[in-house]
């Protein structure tokens, strides 16, 4: 059928030409235009049908991004808090295990790297850190750690 025909089936009798219209528009797509006026109706009737699945989607989404930035917020002070005891500890005198140490030192290098990233300034647990590095330092060069005898 070629698209004179058509046209003429147009003008003598509009009802099946509304017919084949939109069966023809369910079939053909013009290539450089894809246009798919059922994909279009599809989606927009699924919108509406979801609308309240999907504000509720986004309700949760907001409670879980301010649930994980306040779990982030604890975490951060969790580990400043033990930065901080355990340099008190340190400066105190108390000596321990090589593997605490070596533990905290990842603790601190996980808090500054925390710190950059997200541009916060922290004078005081700063200084732990520096100080709880370099009394590693001298445990390392006097290997003094704190050690246990192996029964």
């Amino acid at each position: 059928m070629t698209v004179q025909e058509i046209l003429e089936m147009v003008v003598e009798d509009r009802g099946p030409i509304f017919l084949v219209f939109v069966i023809l528009m369910t079939v053909i797509e013009i290539t450089p235009i894809k246009i798919n006026p059922w994909t279009a109706l599809f989606g927009w009737l699924g919108k509406q049908i979801n609308k309240g699945v999907i504000n509720k989607i986004d309700d949760l989404e907001k409670r879980l991004d301010e649930h994980i930035k306040n779990s982030s917020e604890m975490e951060l002070k969790a580990r400043r808090v033990a930065i901080l005891d355990f340099g008190s500890s340190i400066i105190r005198g108390t000596n321990y295990h090589k593997e605490k140490f070596d533990f905290m030192i990842n603790e601190c290098d996980s808090y500054e790297k925390y710190c950059k990233d997200n541009q916060i300034t922290n004078g005081v647990a700063q200084a732990s850190i520096e100080e709880i590095r370099r009394i590693y330092q001298e445990h390392l060069r006097n290997a003094d750690f704190l050690t246990e005898k192996v029964k």
